[in-house]
Parts: C-alpha cells; structure tokens; sequence
C-alpha cells in the first residue's frame, strides 16, 4: 500500500482543551478520507496524536514526522489558513528526499518565494480552493492529475 504524509497546521487548530476544535477536526479528517478512499496509507501528526487526545513530547512527534515523511510516497500539505514554518520544513524534508508534493490552500494563502519558485519548477503542485467544502474533492483530483502517487495516476 502507498503512503501519503499528510501535514496540516495542528497547534493553529488546538482549542484550549489541547485538542482540535471539532470543526477543524472535521475539516482535516475529510481528507484523511478521500486518501484512504484511494488505497493509500494516511501517516500525519493529527491522526498520531489522536486529534490532540495524546500529549507527546516534542522529540517524540517529531520523530514520527521525520520517520512517517521518510517512508512516504508523497507528502500532502493542507492548510485553510496560512502555511507555517513546520509545514514549510515537512515540504524541504520531502522536496530533498524526492518526495512529491502538493499543496491544498485556500485562494488567500500566500507562499513564500521560495515556495513559488518551488511551485514555478514542478516541484511542488499547488491547489488552490475558495470554499472549505470543496477542497477535499480538489486534492483528489490533483492525486490523480498530477500522478504523484504511483506514477500512473491513482
């Protein structure tokens, strides 16, 4: 099975409580579903952590990323805000290792110059989305045009 890093902003999307609020929570699973509705295998810090349920240290989650990106056949980045700097390093990590990338963003995310030179190479995919519900069927069908995940489409 192939697997796909799914990196999201997960501390911009804690409640006080620690854990996801329930509408952005509801927002990322959506996602998680159209990659395993695909056959892929979803690694992320969202679903490792359980949503913010489990507290980890910071060596020990980013262990995990660094592990999960490095087994990945393509890594995800979602975001209905602004890219953060953790999202931006999960991008290098994967764009030195080879590792196919694209990106979900809402039309008002702004990239860094590097990230629209990165973009402007190939290297990275870019979709953008004006609503929120439309995103998740916009990064099924970058999967599938942009063929990242087997190299013949999914």
């Amino acid at each position: 099975m192939k697997s796909v890093f799914l990196a999201m902003p997960v501390s911009d999307n804690l409640g006080s409580d620690g854990r996801f609020r329930p509408e952005r929570r509801s927002f990322f699973e959506s996602f998680v579903r159209v990659l395993r509705d695909l056959g892929l295998d979803v690694m992320s810090a969202g679903t490792n952590e359980d949503w913010g349920a489990l507290q980890l240290k910071p060596s020990e989650f980013t262990r995990y990323d660094l592990d999960a990106i490095a087994k990945a056949e393509a890594l995800v980045v979602v975001t209905n805000e602004r890219l953060n700097r953790d999202m931006y390093l999960e991008t290098g990590l994967a764009v030195a290792r080879g590792i196919p990338v694209i990106f979900v963003v809402a039309s008002s995310t702004k990239l860094t110059y590097m990230g629209l030179g990165l973009e402007e190479l190939g290297v990275i995919h870019v979709t953008r989305y004006d609503a929120d519900a439309d995103a998740p069927r916009l990064l099924r069908e970058a999967l599938i045009r942009w063929e990242v995940v087997t190299g013949q489409g999914v």
